[in-house]
């Protein structure tokens, strides 16, 4: 059967933000000449041409280094939020996801670290608000002091 669009929401195809599309929205990244260029005072940067242990190219993420950096822009919802990051055994710590939309908020804390001596990417997907929201990424020390990093690949909305 075909759906109708114009009633089932869930029919639309989501929006996939990827690292430069979320500085953008931010108000701290601009596209020029086809490289994302991030305002130095941000506490998020992006994170292009990584190479793993073993050389593989890791994607291009937009990664802070340090707790408590914030990053808040404003998109339309449509009943959740999804999350694609990494993680990792090393420095990697929590985020704090937040959001505010018209008709719910809440929050939820992701967790970067693993146990394991490899990098995992993680795929999330929470519940949130519907309409224009205003979406908040923390990062939040880890159990130890120097579990601070956290990498986000994609938000979906």
């Amino acid at each position: 059967p075909v759906l109708n669009q114009g009633v089932d929401q869930l029919a639309r195809p989501r929006l996939v933000l990827h690292a430069g599309a979320i500085l953008r929205l931010a108000g701290v990244g601009h596209k020029t000449g086809g490289k994302v260029l991030v305002d130095p005072a941000c506490p998020w940067q992006i994170n292009v041409g990584e190479r793993s242990s073993t050389g593989r190219v890791r994607p291009t993420a937009i990664v802070a280094k340090h707790p408590d950096a914030a990053l808040q822009f404003s998109v339309e919802v449509r009943g959740s939020i999804g999350v694609r990051y990494m993680q990792s055994y090393e420095k990697f710590g929590r985020l704090k996801l937040s959001w505010k939309c018209p008709d719910l908020g809440g929050w939820k804390i992701l967790d970067g670290w693993h146990q394991d001596h490899s990098s995992l990417p993680v795929n999330e997907r929470i519940k949130a608000g519907s309409g224009l929201c205003k979406i908040q990424l923390l990062t939040l020390p880890g159990l130890e002091a120097s579990r601070s990093s956290f990498k986000i690949e994609y938000i979906s909305v």
